[in-house]
Formats: structure tokens, sequence, C-alpha cells
């Protein structure tokens, strides 16, 4: 069983990861424009207002993804935000900014 829940994953994640692309390093700080200006509407994000979250949407927190590395791999994280998804429909993030939104999610887990 433990084999079969490995290979979905290694399968999931290399129909969506781009195996073996490598990102450039990324910024925390570079993150906050853009997390400002799209991730605020679904995520609660530290440091950032709440006013903008639309709670329907039931997205997790930032704090949420930092804190379970384990269920919210970088590698996951990156697929993720390579695919359109709602409300970013139509809005494309580039290897640079996929980098700095997981670096500024790092930032976070260092924060404990």
């Amino acid at each position: 069983m433990k084999v079969l829940a490995g290979f979905v994953l290694v399968m999931l994640l290399q129909g969506t990861a781009h195996a073996g692309e490598v990102l450039p390093a990324g910024r925390a700080e570079a993150a906050k424009p853009l997390i400002a200006e799209q991730c605020i509407k679904c995520h609660v994000v530290p440091g950032f207002p709440t006013d903008r979250v639309q709670p329907a949407v039931k997205a997790p927190s930032f704090m949420e993804i930092a804190d379970n590395p384990a269920r919210y791999p970088d590698a996951q994280i990156a697929a993720f935000l390579r695919q359109p998804h709602y409300p970013m429909k139509g809005f494309v993030l580039s290897k640079k900014d996929i980098a700095n939104i997981i670096a500024f999610i790092r930032s976070l887990r260092e924060r404990h």
C-alpha cells in the first residue's frame, strides 16, 4: 500500500511539477507585492490585511501551508502555482514569482 501511495504521489508531482525543473533562488521580500495583489484575495497571510479574503473560497492560510511542509512540499506548491486556479484564471506566474512565493512561505516556517 505504501508503494502504491508513493507511486501516485510521484506521478502527481511529475504530471504537474515539470520534473527536473529547477526554480531560481527566491526572495521572500520580493513576493510581498504579488501576495498583496493576488494571494490575499483567497488566503489569509500573516502581515497582510484580511478584509479582501473571500471566505467562500476556503483556501488554506499561508501559515497552514507553512506549518505543514509534508502536506505542502515546495514541489507541490510550485506545481499548484503553475496551474490557473480560481480566481487566478489566466494569471500566469513566472518561475521567479513562484520561487519568491515559496521563499516567503519558507520564511514563515522559520519564524516558529
